[in-house]
Order: C-alpha cells, then sequence, then structure tokens
C-alpha cells in the first residue's frame, strides 16, 4: 500500500495498481511485464515495471522515466528524497544515482550514477532498502550484511551487524514510525 497524502491510496500488487481517490474507487493500472517496486516520494507514486523500466504517475497515467537508463533490468530498491527536487534512487546491485525533478513540468531528469565511499558496501552486499532518517542522516539495508548508517555526504558513519545490534543480517524493509525510530524488518523477525 502506498498512501502519497490524505486523499490517494493506491493498492499495489505485481499484476495490478488499484488507486483509489477520497475512499472511492478511481482506475487500476497493468504492468507492460510485471510490477517490481513501488515508492511514494513527496507525493509522487513511481514503480519499477520489470523489463519495461521506472515509471511515475502523471497526470492519471504511469508515464516512462525518459532518460539513457530506464532501470529496465536495474533492481530499485529504494527511492529517497534528499533535497529539493532531488531523488536517489537505491538500487540492489549497481549503486545509487541522482534523479532530479522538474518542477515546472511536472517530470523526471535523467538518473546520473553517484560515486561514494559507500558504494562498495551497497553494491557488495547487495543494497535492499534505505530511508532517510533526518537531513543529515541517512540507513541503508542489505540482504546479508546488517545495516549501515551514512551522513548526508554518504560516508560511512556506523555498521552494525549480528552480534553488533542485530539479531539477522537479511533485511527486507526499514522504516521510520511518526516518533521518528526506524524499525527493521529482518529475515526472521522484526526490531527497532
Amino acid at each position: 500500500v502506498q498512501i502519497p497524502d490524505d486523499d490517494n491510496v493506491f493498492f499495489c500488487s505485481n499484476e495490478r495498481i488499484l488507486w483509489y481517490y477520497k475512499n472511492k474507487y478511481k482506475t487500476s493500472f497493468k504492468p507492460e511485464n510485471r510490477f517490481h517496486t513501488f515508492f511514494t516520494v513527496n507525493q509522487i507514486l513511481l514503480v519499477r515495471d520489470e523489463g519495461v523500466g521506472l515509471k511515475f504517475l502523471q497526470n492519471g497515467k504511469l508515464v516512462s522515466v525518459m532518460s539513457r537508463l530506464d532501470f529496465s533490468n536495474i533492481k530499485v530498491r529504494a527511492i529517497l528524497n534528499t533535497g529539493p527536487n532531488k531523488f536517489t534512487i537505491v538500487t540492489q546491485e549497481n549503486g545509487l544515482f541522482a534523479m532530479p525533478y522538474i518542477d515546472s513540468t511536472r517530470s523526471f531528469g535523467s538518473p546520473e550514477r553517484i560515486f561514494s565511499a559507500a558504494d562498495d558496501w551497497l553494491i557488495n552486499n547487495g543494497a535492499y532498502s534505505a530511508t532517510k532518517i533526518n537531513a543529515n542522516l541517512y540507513v541503508f539495508g542489505s540482504n546479508e550484511d546488517g545495516i549501515i548508517l551514512t551522513d548526508a555526504h554518504l560516508n560511512i558513519v556506523k555498521r552494525i551487524i549480528t552480534g553488533r545490534g542485530l539479531f539477522d543480517n537479511g533485511i527486507n524493509r526499514i522504516y521510520k514510525d511518526l516518533s521518528g525510530n526506524i524499525w527493521l524488518s529482518l529475515i526472521t523477525g522484526l526490531t527497532h
């Protein structure tokens, strides 16, 4: 379920997205191939259609993010709001990409690869999830090496693994609750 604002709710599956507006069914979307992942950032719904690419909701339609890099075969695991009109795409095997949002046209610019001190960890350990804690701190989870915390410049501040605060190194999802607590959905349970 993706809830970008008080009026819109999107129920998402691999085969269909159902859109409810003000508690009433509005429409549905089918993938060209298979929906893989779903994100809501700055009240914008973004989805990855496997084998097709990254799309976003614009004027009631799913529109492809037009760029030379379409993410059709790159697994997108998170999309973070990292600044005014700037999103960071977290991929499982290819690192991070900066993608600008252009307010005037309500569209996205071409994603560019971000090279950082966290690259080796993100790529070698299969980045699987991420969230922004605050303007200066991000947390990234992997499916085999716990989590790392980075500063806004993507320098690793701390690494937390089994035996050092986690009972499982496989991180499925990272959530920040309304009180600012970080919750980790692990392969074998839940922790915060």
